[in-house]
């Protein structure tokens, strides 16, 4: 979960909040996917913004506007607890929660995400660079794959491992990779 955290943090404040994080977020995905600024965009902007926003004031029981890792992982501890507990309940959980982002991030409908895909998802949340093109490739490589891209379980599957699975080494945990220290994978082409 502090992965997630720190992928949301977009200004790297040690906190979470509509102003300075999610509104930002949800522009830049809706400029990328849609750069025309047409009645798409606009509806792409609300539905980010107002689920960003919504989950924020989920989490913020205090009211403080804001969220800090602390009382973030604090709002997510059943559900932590539920993907140890009953994995299959959380994955039905990660398909509730990132399911409709697949269907927002494959822009062309055909099932599949490509790099490009998904460097618009990561560039939105301000965590782009070299190292998502490499870890991509490692990533389509270890599922046996020579075409650069993954379907909508193995997102699901890749996201699960990104939100709940702490170990460095599994391949979730370098979908939206780390922007301060790039995973010690080497790139597919070099495997």
């Amino acid at each position: 979960m502090e992965r997630l955290f720190s992928f949301f943090d977009t200004n790297n404040d040690n906190i979470l909040s509509g102003e300075e994080d999610f509104t930002p977020l949800a522009t830049e995905i809706a400029n990328r996917r849609f750069p025309d600024d047409g009645p798409l965009h606009r509806k792409l902007y609300n539905y980010l913004h107002d689920t960003f926003i919504a989950e924020n004031a989920r989490r913020d029981l205090a009211g403080k506007g804001f969220v800090d890792l602390v009382v973030f992982l604090h709002s997510h501890e059943y559900i932590n607890q539920m993907a140890h507990e009953r994995p299959e309940e959380s994955k039905a959980f990660v398909d509730k929660a990132a399911g409709d982002f697949f269907r927002l991030l494959d822009k062309d409908h055909d099932g599949w995400l490509e790099l490009d895909d998904i460097k618009i998802y990561a560039s939105g949340h301000h965590h782009d660079g070299p190292w998502i093109t490499s870890n991509f490739k490692t990533i389509c490589h270890r599922l046996g794959r020579d075409e650069l891209r993954i379907s909508r379980a193995e997102f699901l599957m890749l996201i699960w491992q990104y939100w709940f699975n702490p170990d460095d080494s599994c391949l979730g945990a370098h979908l939206l990779g780390d922007p301060v220290k790039p995973p010690p994978f080497v790139a597919a082409d070099d495997v």
